[in-house]
C-alpha cells in the first residue's frame, strides 16, 4: 500500500468511521434512489417516444436523446462507484475521500443539466413575453456553472481552484434553477386554467425546486451524496412537461366544454334540395280546346339558416310554376 493511499485511509477512517450510519447510508440510499428514478424516467420516455417523437423538432428530440444517454451513463456510473466502495474496496475508507470518482459525477451532471435548464429558460422566456432581461440573466449562470464543473474536472488537483470553482458552480446552478423554476410557476399559477395536470405539473416543479435547494444549501455535508440522483430529476422533469402535452389534448378532446361559447352565435347552414315533377295531361276539358299544361321541371333551393345564439330558423319559401297555355 503506497503512502498515499495509507493517508487516504487514514482520513478517511476519522471521517467515516465513527458515524456509518450518517457517513455511508446516504450512498446506498442515493443509489438506491437513482436506480429508481432512472426506471420512472425510461417510463416517460418511452411514452414521450410514443406519442410525441414524429411531432416534436428535431432539436427537441437530439435534446430528449443525449439527456437520456447522460442520464443511463450516471446510472451506470453510480453503480459502479458504489461497487467500488462497498464490494472492491470493502473496509477501506480511502475511495469516500479521494476525488478520481467525484471528478466524473460532476461532468455527467453537467451533460444531463446544462441542456434540460436551457430549455426551461426557453420556456420561461416565452411564458414572459419574450422577456430578453431573463435570457439575459439566466444564460450567463447556466454557462458558469457548466464551465466551473468542467474546470473542477480538470484542475482537480490544485485545490484553491476547485474550491473557487465549486462554489461558483453550485450559485450558478441554484441561482438559474431557482429563477427558471419561480418564474415558470408564477405564470402558470396567475393563469391557472383549472385542469388537473397543468396544476399537478405546477406542483411538481416546485418540489423539484425544493430538492435542488437543499441540494444546494451545504454541498460539504456527508447528506449531499443521497442526492447523487439530482441528474435524473432534471431528466425526469423535461419527460414530464413534454409528456403533460398529450394529458391536455386528452383533456381538450373529453371535455368540449372548455372552450369558451358565451358571447358568439355559432351559424349552421343547412341547403336541401327539392324537385318538382307536372305532367302533360291529355285529356284537356272541351271548353278550353287551346289550352295545354306543359311539363315543368323545376330544382328549388330550400335553405334553412340556424342561429345558435337566438335559436331561430329561416326558410325560404317553396315555389313552383304551372305554365298554362
Amino acid at each position: 500500500m503506497s503512502n498515499t493511499t495509507a493517508l487516504l485511509n487514514k482520513i478517511g477512517e476519522l471521517e467515516y468511521a465513527g458515524r456509518p450510519g450518517i457517513g455511508l447510508g446516504p450512498y446506498i440510499l442515493g443509489m438506491f434512489m437513482d436506480c429508481l428514478l432512472f426506471g420512472i424516467c425510461a417510463c416517460h420516455a418511452i411514452q414521450w417516444a410514443q406519442h410525441s417523437w414524429n411531432s416534436d423538432s428535431w432539436q427537441l428530440r437530439a435534446t430528449v436523446v443525449a439527456v437520456g444517454i447522460g442520464a443511463f451513463a450516471g446510472t451506470a456510473f453510480t453503480v459502479a462507484w458504489i461497487m467500488d466502495l462497498f464490494a472492491y474496496n470493502f473496509g477501506s475508507y480511502g475511495g469516500f475521500v479521494e476525488l478520481d470518482w467525484a471528478l466524473w459525477y460532476y461532468l455527467l451532471e453537467t451533460v444531463v443539466r446544462t441542456p434540460v435548464s436551457v430549455y426551461f429558460a426557453l420556456r420561461a422566456y416565452r411564458l414572459l413575453g419574450r422577456s430578453k432581461i431573463l435570457l439575459a440573466i439566466v444564460l450567463p449562470l447556466i454557462l458558469t456553472s457548466a464551465v466551473m464543473a468542467v474546470i473542477i474536472a480538470v484542475a482537480a488537483k490544485h485545490m484553491i481552484i476547485t474550491a473557487v470553482a465549486n462554489d461558483a458552480q453550485g450559485a450558478g446552478e441554484l441561482a438559474s434553477d431557482i429563477i427558471v423554476t419561480v418564474s415558470i410557476a408564477v405564470q402558470l399559477l396567475r393563469s391557472r386554467t383549472g385542469w388537473e395536470s397543468t396544476d399537478r405539473l405546477v406542483k411538481k416543479l416546485l418540489i423539484s425546486a425544493t430538492f435542488i435547494v437543499i441540494y444546494a444549501v451545504d454541498p460539504a455535508s456527508p447528506l449531499q451524496k443521497f442526492f447523487i440522483w439530482i441528474p435524473k430529476l432534471y431528466f425526469l422533469a423535461l419527460l414530464m412537461v413534454l409528456n403533460s402535452r398529450v394529458g391536455l389534448r386528452r383533456e381538450l378532446e373529453n371535455n368540449f366544454s372548455v372552450y369558451p361559447t358565451q358571447g358568439r352565435q355559432t351559424a349552421i347552414k343547412v341547403t336541401t334540395e327539392t324537385y318538382t315533377e307536372s305532367y302533360q295531361l291529355d285529356d284537356v276539358p272541351s271548353q278550353h280546346p287551346k289550352r295545354t299544361v306543359a311539363p315543368l321541371l323545376r330544382k328549388v333551393d330550400e335553405t334553412e339558416e340556424l342561429e345558435g345564439g337566438a335559436g331561430s330558423a329561416k326558410t325560404s319559401p317553396q315555389s313552383s310554376a304551372v305554365e298554362l297555355r
